[in-house]
Formats: C-alpha cells, sequence, structure tokens
C-alpha cells in the first residue's frame, strides 16, 4: 500500500510524463519508501514492482 500511495503522488506532482516515471519521481520514489519503511531498494527494482503492478 505505501508503495501505491507514493506512485499515486508522484504521479500527482507530475513525475510520470509517459509511462513511468521521470528521474526525479524514481529518485523521490525511492527515498520516500526509504523514510517510511526503512527498506532501501534501487530504481531497478522499484520499476519491476512498478511493472508487475501494472500488470495485474
Amino acid at each position: 500500500m505505501i508503495f501505491c500511495d507514493l506512485c499515486l503522488r508522484e504521479i500527482e506532482l507530475g513525475n510520470r510524463p509517459t509511462t513511468h516515471f521521470s528521474r526525479d519521481g524514481w529518485s523521490n520514489l525511492t527515498t520516500n519508501f526509504f523514510a517510511q519503511t526503512g527498506k532501501s531498494y534501487d530504481r531497478n527494482q522499484m520499476k519491476n514492482k512498478w511493472d508487475q503492478i501494472k500488470k495485474d
């Protein structure tokens, strides 16, 4: 749920100009996810999760 909420926030901020997030969007997403959960994931891991959620 935290990941989805953060993704929605980045979309609302305009950090998703196409089907994927911009560099700033990914950076904000990883930073905010770490701040809320304490778990550190890189851009590729976040992108894989994003792609999987889109399929579902």
